[in-house]
C-alpha cells in the first residue's frame, strides 16, 4: 500500500498536470479573444477574416462621427417606398404603424436622411419615438449584423476528443448543438446531432477548439445573402446542404455583462458596442442638435443568447 506522502505526491503531480492544461486552454482562449477585446482600445487592425464591408464599417466606428450616412444612396421607388411608410408612422392603425416601421428597419441607412426630415418637422411623440427605435436598429444593422453572416446553430463542439481521437468512423467535423428557428439553417433541413464535416467542399481538418474557430469565422467572414454549401454526416448517411446565411437577431450581438466570462466575447458583440456607444453620440447631433425633444428611453440590452457554441455570436 502507498504511503500518504506517496499518495500526495500522486495528487499534487495530478493537480499540476490539470492546472497546467487549464491555463493552456485559458491562454488558448484569451489569445483567440484578445484581439477582439482590445478593439476598445486599439485603432482598428485589417482582419483577413473579415469582409471588405466589414473592414469599411470597423474603420468607420473607431474614426470622427460624421454625416456620411445621410449620403447614402436612394433610389427613385426607394425613396417612394419610405415616404409612403413614413406617411403610416402615424396611421391610427396599429398594425399599419408596425408595418412601416419594420418596412423602414429594412430599408435601412439609405432611408437615414428622410428620416431625420420626419424627425425634426413631426410634432407627434410616438412618430419621434419610432423614427429612434427605426434609426438605432437600422445603424446597428448597417455597421454590425449586416456585416457578419449567420447561419443559426449552437455548435455542439468538435467531434475530436481532447486526446486528439476522432468519434469512431467519423472525420473530423462540427456536432450541431441546436438549430434556431427560421434561420438559414433551419431552411436547409440541418438537425440537431448532424456533423458538419465540409464548407463548399473543404474539409474541417483542424482539431478541437482550432476548428471550432474555424468554423465561426467561415460562417462570420461572409455577408447574410450569401448561400454556401456544407456537407453533414446524419448517422452514416452523408449530406450535402446549401444554406442561405441571414441576419442575426439583434439580442445576438449585445456586448455581455461584466459577469459573463471574456470567452464570450465576440467580433461581433465587440463591433456591436461600438456601434451603440457612436450612436448615442451621432444621433443627438443630427437629429436632436438643441435637445428640444427627448424620446423615449434607451431600451434595455438582452442579454446575448448562446449561438454557436462557445461564443453567444451569431454564426
Amino acid at each position: 500500500m502507498e504511503s500518504t506522502e506517496a499518495a500526495n505526491s500522486k495528487m499534487q503531480q495530478s493537480m499540476a498536470i490539470i492546472e497546467k492544461k487549464s491555463a493552456v486552454m485559458v491562454a488558448t482562449l484569451f489569445a483567440m479573444m484578445l484581439p477582439l477585446h482590445a478593439l476598445a482600445q486599439i485603432p482598428a487592425q485589417p482582419d483577413p477574416n473579415l469582409s471588405t464591408n466589414a473592414k469599411i464599417a470597423a474603420d468607420t466606428l473607431h474614426g470622427p462621427i460624421t454625416d456620411d450616412e445621410f449620403k447614402l444612396p436612394l433610389d427613385n421607388d426607394t425613396a417612394a417606398k419610405v415616404d409612403a411608410a413614413i406617411g403610416q408612422l402615424g396611421s391610427p392603425e396599429y398594425k399599419k404603424r408596425e408595418d412601416a416601421t419594420i418596412s423602414l428597419i429594412e430599408i435601412g441607412a439609405p432611408a437615414f436622411s428622410k428620416l431625420r426630415e420626419a424627425y425634426l418637422q413631426s410634432g407627434d411623440v410616438e412618430v419621434r419615438q419610432r423614427i429612434e427605435r427605426i434609426t438605432r436598429t437600422a445603424y446597428l444593422n448597417y455597421y454590425v449584423l449586416d456585416q457578419f453572416g449567420y447561419l443559426g446553430i449552437q455548435m455542439g463542439g468538435s467531434n475530436i476528443a481532447p486526446n486528439g481521437q476522432k468519434t469512431p468512423g467519423q472525420p473530423a467535423g462540427i456536432r450541431v448543438g441546436m438549430v434556431m428557428p427560421n434561420s438559414g439553417a433551419s431552411r436547409a433541413g440541418l438537425r440537431v446531432e448532424d456533423v458538419i464535416i465540409a464548407i463548399d467542399g473543404t474539409p474541417l481538418a483542424e482539431n478541437g477548439l482550432n476548428e471550432v474557430g474555424k468554423f465561426s469565422e467561415q460562417i462570420r467572414s461572409r455577408r447574410p445573402g450569401t448561400k454556401m454549401k456544407l456537407t453533414a454526416l446524419r448517422g452514416g448517411t452523408q449530406l450535402e446542404l446549401e444554406p442561405t446565411l441571414g441576419r442575426a437577431p439583434t439580442e445576438t450581438a449585445r456586448k455581455p455583462d461584466n459577469q459573463t466570462p471574456v470567452t464570450t466575447i465576440t467580433v461581433t458583440s465587440e463591433y456591436a458596442r461600438l456601434a451603440e456607444d457612436r450612436f448615442e453620440a451621432w444621433w443627438p447631433k443630427y437629429f436632436n442638435p438643441h435637445g428640444t425633444h427627448t424620446t423615449s428611453a434607451t431600451p434595455a440590452k438582452k442579454q446575448p443568447q448562446p449561438i454557436d457554441g462557445i461564443r453567444p455570436d451569431p454564426d
